[in-house]
């Protein structure tokens, strides 16, 4: 068989994205979720948080919020605009890729390298319901 007209092409409604982005914005979303590179999901209320503070001098931009029980720090580059949308109020989540997906991360918005969550509410010392179970023989 022979072709004698090539098909068209055509270009699809929507051009997919090819980078992936660090954090989402979904104004009326009610709580923030956070996803470490370790797999956790972590969801915090919107109206637990009590501030936000971005530190840019250093070469790793940092943004940390601190929630009523935790404290979230997040690590990266380009986040100024991570912490205007943080005050603006629509963050609706917040992910840590590995490195691996470096060419993928959409550098102009910025990105993340770090997430640490921190528990905040209960002293250092303190020994969890688990340890404490543990300690009474109770779990093993």
């Amino acid at each position: 068989m022979i072709r004698t007209a090539r098909p068209q092409r055509t270009e699809p409604a929507e051009r997919v994205e090819r980078t992936l982005r660090c954090w989402g914005e979904q104004p009326e979303c009610e709580a923030i979720a956070v996803e470490p590179a370790d797999g956790r999901l972590f969801v915090f209320p919107k109206s637990h948080l009590l501030f936000a503070e971005y530190e840019g001098a250093a070469a790793v931009e940092t943004v940390r919020l601190t929630f009523s029980s935790h404290e979230v720090t997040v690590s990266g580059h380009g986040l100024r605009a991570f912490a205007v949308a943080i005050q603006t109020g629509t963050v609706s989540w917040v992910k840590c890729f590995s490195s691996a997906f470096g060419p993928l991360l959409n550098s102009e918005a910025g990105y993340v390298t770090r997430l640490k969550v921190v528990r905040t509410d209960m002293p250092p010392d303190s020994e969890t319901v688990h340890e404490r179970l543990e300690s009474d023989g109770i779990l093993t």
